[in-house]
């Protein structure tokens, strides 16, 4: 095995970003990621709810429609709040100022 080269006088140097381990989405949309997901649960645990005698048809069709209009919004604003954390949090390889990024 060989030994990496030394860089010389002239070596360009460039910037190494390292990524942080607890890089994943913020605690908010996750949060609002799981209400979605409850959201979507219930959404299909209602129409079982019709044989227990709970609700009726017609409740069950509305109850449904609402809960995936919410379950759908959520998740929205979920990926809304880890887009916008991560440009937040996203690193440039320029200095400030420097770049057109």
């Amino acid at each position: 095995m060989s030994t990496p080269a030394k860089p010389g006088a002239g070596a360009v140097h460039l910037p190494v970003h390292t990524e942080n381990k607890a890089s994943g989405p913020p605690k908010r949309s996750k949060v609002i990621a799981y209400l979605a997901a409850i959201a979507c649960i219930g959404c299909c645990a209602l129409p079982l709810l019709i044989p227990l005698g709970l609700l009726t048809g017609a409740g069950v069709a509305a109850a449904t429609t609402g809960l995936l209009v919410v379950s759908a919004v959520l998740f929205a604003l979920a990926g809304l709040l880890w887009f916008v954390h991560h440009r937040r949090k996203s690193k440039h390889a320029c200095p400030q100022g420097s770049c057109s990024c």
